[in-house]
């Protein structure tokens, strides 16, 4: 599979800082994105086999062009004290969408030929807002407050040729998410912090404008976390454990069927729970080496899924739930995880060695140096085999001038050139392979001048953050 991507954004950005005295400030800051194109040209060639026989060969050509509305994101916030306690609120509006329209060339060895025009049409509003409070108690400090978030998005399909059914979809949400915090320093032991989030989340799906009332739920959970960090002569240490939720993206829970191949279709998932990850994590450092331990149980974890439409050759490619991912990462991340096939059942759980280094280097003042590599090799993740060594090596080096007014660096990225590899899908009834090259070795001169060195003063940190990366 071959992709070409040209991309054009353009952005306007304008705001305010006000500071009505030491104890209170506020500001607004908004950003306009001008609509913008993308154009996207992909080749994709299928060798097909039957009971082990040939049985076709196809080649298609996607031409696709996205064009995206005028966004609009907008932050407010309030920093004040009032007496002992401090307050911090954000409220965010986003407003954001595109028109996507898709032109697929299907050829054939065997078959017929076939021409596929299709347009996806994506709306999104949300508006969020988050109110922080801390205050001193017992030689401690507690941080309370909530989150509340609004979200409407509408995602419509729609094929002309009906080789896939079109889609008119609508989905909304909403959550609130009230938390405590309290964190104290205990002498000559060390720092202890303990808290508790609860979520609450109503999620309604609409096909048509109707509500689908099996698609739609609500539920609420409880998130604990507890942490304690200490010193141990020159060592630093920190043990902790969080249980934290990872909600599905909204394509994930879209019910439009995306046109792959005439054997192929990709769809998203709306019954899809969300998941909820139990961390446990040890780290220590002394001098400047670094160590950590991490073990994850993640309950219902969401992967990509194959199964056969019914009473079809078609493979669905869409996502699902299972009971749970266990996972730990100690210079290598192991795996246990057994899945049910048609062909027996399968354990997926070969450890994969990760190594990782990162130095920097200040041969003086003026210039310093760093060196990133990272090696991964071939193990299980999730339902997939990676098959690859994996090597990655960057370098840089920057000069600065005029007291760091003026700075010149030069980088080298992927200096190996070995960005590519392979995996192995295991599904119920179907195993797929794919391998992947990847052009990214490059070298990069930037140049940079700072006509004005001071910091901004905009203190608005966002609300909804996380809520707009699943958009």
């Amino acid at each position: 599979m071959q992709t070409d991507i040209v991309k054009r954004d353009y952005s306007i950005e304008g705001g305010f800082n006000y500071m009505l005295n030491e104890h209170h400030n506020f500001g607004m800051k908004y950003e306009v994105t001008l609509p913008s194109t993308s154009d996207e040209m992909t080749v994709l060639t299928s060798d097909v086999m039957a009971n082990g026989q040939f049985y076709d060969k196809w080649k298609n050509l996607t031409n696709k062009q996205t064009k995206g509305i005028a966004g609009h994101k907008m932050n407010a916030y309030y920093l004040g004290k009032i007496g002992k306690l401090d307050v911090d609120w954000n409220f965010d509006y986003l407003r954001s969408g595109y028109n996507e329209q898709s032109k697929i060339e299907e050829t054939c060895q065997i078959q017929d030929n076939r021409l596929i025009d299709a347009e996806n049409r994506v709306r999104n509003n949300m508006f969020a807002s988050k109110l922080t409070m801390t205050y001193p108690l017992y030689g401690g400090s507690l941080d309370f407050g909530a989150e509340y978030i609004n979200t409407d998005r509408q995602d419509d399909y729609a094929n002309p040729q009906d080789f896939v059914t079109s889609s008119y979809s609508t989905l909304k949400e909403q959550s609130i998410s009230p938390y405590v915090e309290y964190s104290k320093m205990l002498p000559k032991i060390g720092m202890l912090r303990a808290g508790l989030r609860y979520e609450h989340v109503k999620f309604d799906y609409y096909e048509c404008d109707n509500l689908v009332e099996e698609q739609s739920r609500s539920y609420g959970n409880l998130y604990p976390s507890l942490s304690f960090a200490t010193r141990l002569g020159k060592v630093q240490a920190q043990i902790a454990y969080s249980a934290k939720t990872t909600r599905p993206t909204y394509r994930q829970l879209s019910n439009d069927v995306f046109y792959v191949n005439r054997y192929g279709m990709q769809r998203g998932n709306p019954l899809l729970d969300n998941s909820i990850i139990h961390n446990i994590s040890i780290q220590g450092m002394w001098k400047f080496l670094q160590f950590s331990v991490s073990y994850s149980d993640e309950r219902g974890r969401i992967m990509h899924w194959m199964e056969q439409i019914d009473n079809s050759n078609i493979t669905l490619v869409t996502y699902k739930n299972i009971h749970s991912l266990k996972w730990i990462v100690v210079g290598m991340r192991k795996q246990w995880l057994t899945m049910q096939t048609t062909a027996g059942d399968i354990t997926l759980g070969k450890p994969m060695l990760i190594v990782q280094a990162s130095n920097t280097f200040a041969f003086n003042k003026t210039l310093t140096g760093e060196v990133d590599f990272r090696y991964q090799g071939p193990g299980h993740y999730q339902n997939i085999y990676l098959d690859y060594h994996q090597t990655v090596l960057n370098v840089s080096l920057v000069k600065t001038f005029f007291h760091d007014r003026l700075s010149i660096k030069l980088a080298g990225e992927d200096l190996l050139d070995r960005s590519r590899d392979g995996n192995r899908v295991y599904n119920q009834q179907v195993q797929l392979y794919q391998g992947n090259y990847y052009d990214r070795r490059r070298f990069v001169v930037t140049l940079r001048y700072k006509f004005n060195t001071a910091r901004s003063k905009y203190k608005g940190e966002g609300a909804g953050n996380a809520e707009k990366n699943r958009f």
